[in-house]
């Protein structure tokens, strides 16, 4: 609202406003908003507030605008409007300071036709650029070149043009409509109806069996002895097969020509055929190989087979197959051998590799031998085989390692590891022990009586073959003088090993002697050796 107050005179003249109107009546020409300029040109001015009247410009009332335009929407005709406005906030209360518009009247003048027409189904009514294509009513609003709008009332009647679409059924050859149909089909006929419009009648045709991929799935061989399926591809609503069945699928066992007569859901009938030829597979022989030697993976396996080919081998137990029926490298057991034909077909025979004999190098049972120290042994190598190669080990202390004839004469038990190689490349290790037995078999007499009687009359010192040599051999009294020495390196067997009683050619007294040797052994040992001699006269 305006306020009032008082300004000094020089202030009130800087106030004026001279008086600016609109025209008496505005003209609206365009459906829509429409925004209403106030007819202000004072750059200066700060307040507005627009006035609106209902009642023929006799009474007014505040529309809350306080902008120097206001929109209208919509606009009305009969309504009037006023603009309000003053220069500034100190001045409004003096009368030259406020200025109001003269009112203008809305008069809303949009030129409005009305029509009314028909067309047909899937025709099209443009008005402008509007399209119509349903019965009913329809406001257009034009745009005129000089940017003022016009109003079409369109009445659309829309006459009805049938495109109907129908399923048919057919059995193959059945007529339709005159035609005659061995495939599936969509027939298309057009017409006018009486009110003038095109229509149009669709027939989607679907012929039995006109389908390309009907027939009888299954293999085309029958293995001879086995069984294989035959099968319609596609459910139907009966079945009667050449041998009687009556299922969708059978199971045959022979070669031949196999019919079927089917029946779909739409009572149409069809034949349908199958040829099955029947497929053999035979193994001729087998023939086993044993290994060549024990335990070796040396056996064999040669089969001969016939039938339809390319044939396959394969031993059971195994995918693998080969065109090849050799199997190499096998031990010794039980194989089941399968032949596979071109078609899946099988043959299956069993049979033995039989493994080589025991091949040994000493007589079962007798794998050692018992020696007296010092004494040798011949190894008694005995083989069921012939070998071309052999080697004794341990090789020390044997003068031929790769010989078959060996002896040995250990100083303790020794174990000996022969081994052999056949001519086909079987590989024999076997062992001998020789044990070894520590014999006293060195002996002095305890007494003896050299009187010349024949009996006893000489001491002598026996001693066995282990013993190489006999070095320092003397006889002392029990005062420890010397009696007797036999200096150097006696053989076990010399007979100077002896004493016959006398010291330097003189007989000694009876009584109680000492012996004393050396005894070289076999293999680098020596032993000591003493003992006691009752010399009786």
């Amino acid at each position: 609202m305006f306020r009032a107050l008082l300004l000094p005179g020089s202030l009130l003249l800087s106030c004026l406003l001279s008086a600016q109107h609109f025209d008496p009546v505005t003209v609206v020409c365009t459906d829509g908003p429409f925004v209403l300029q106030a007819p202000v040109s004072d750059d200066d001015l700060s307040t507005y507030e627009w006035e609106i009247s209902y009642d023929g410009q006799q009474s007014w009332q505040s529309a809350r605008v306080y902008t120097s335009s206001i929109t209208l929407e919509p606009p009305r005709s009969g309504i009037s409007y006023r603009f309000r406005y003053g220069r500034a906030d100190s001045c409004n209360t003096a009368g030259d300071c406020r200025r109001v518009t003269d009112p203008t009247l809305i008069n809303v003048a949009i030129p409005t036709s009305s029509q009314a027409d028909t067309i047909c189904m899937r025709d099209t009514l443009f008005v402008g650029t509007e399209a119509l294509t349903r019965t009913g009513d329809y406001r257009t609003v034009l745009r005129t070149a000089d940017g003022c709008d016009s109003i079409v009332n369109t009445s659309l009647t829309v006459r009805p043009a049938p495109d109907e679409f129908y399923f048919v059924n057919l059995c193959p050859g059945e007529r339709f409509r005159g035609q005659a149909f061995t495939h599936d089909t969509l027939l298309v006929e057009r017409y006018q109806t009486e009110a003038g419009c095109d229509s149009i009648l669709n027939f989607e045709i679907k012929v039995s069996f006109s389908d390309d991929d009907l027939a009888i799935a299954g293999s085309d061989y029958v293995c001879r002895g086995g069984q294989t399926s035959l099968k319609v591809n596609q459910g139907m609503a009966s079945y009667a097969w050449s041998d009687g069945s009556t299922e969708g699928e059978i199971s045959v066992d022979k070669g031949g020509l196999y019919r079927v007569t089917v029946t779909d859901f739409q009572g149409c009938t069809m034949e349908l055929e199958h040829n099955l030829t029947l497929s053999e597979v035979d193994i001729v022989t087998v023939d086993p190989a044993g290994t060549v030697c024990e335990g070796s993976a040396t056996g064999s396996i040669g089969v001969i087979a016939s039938g339809d080919g390319p044939l396959q081998y394969g031993l059971s137990g195994s995918d693998s197959l080969s065109q090849e029926g050799v199997f190499e490298e096998l031990t010794a057991g039980d194989y089941g051998v399968r032949v596979v034909n071109a078609h899946g077909c099988v043959a299956e025979a069993t049979t033995t590799v039989p493994d080589a004999g025991e091949l040994y190098l000493f007589t079962p049972g007798k794998t050692s031998a018992q020696i007296a120290f010092g004494d040798s042994v011949r190894l008694p190598l005995a083989p069921n085989f012939a070998y071309d190669s052999l080697y004794w080990t341990p090789a020390p202390g044997l003068d031929c390692p790769d010989c078959p004839t060996v002896f040995v004469d250990p100083p303790f038990t020794q174990e000996y590891v022969v081994e052999a190689t056949s001519p086909e490349g079987c590989r024999v290790t076997e062992s001998f022990r020789v044990i070894v037995m520590e014999v006293k078999d060195t002996y002095a007499p305890t007494a003896f009586s050299p009187n010349g009687d024949g009996n006893n009359d000489r001491w002598q010192l026996t001693v066995g073959k282990r013993v190489e040599f006999v070095e320092n051999l003397r006889v002392y009294d029990r005062w420890g003088q010397l009696h007797m020495l036999r200096d150097g390196k006696l053989p076990y067997y010399d007979e100077q090993l002896s004493w016959d009683g006398t010291h330097f050619g003189k007989d000694v007294k009876p009584g109680t002697y000492i012996y004393v040797a050396t005894l070289h052994l076999n293999q680098g040992r020596t032993e000591q050796i003493s003992g006691v001699i009752t010399l009786i006269r």
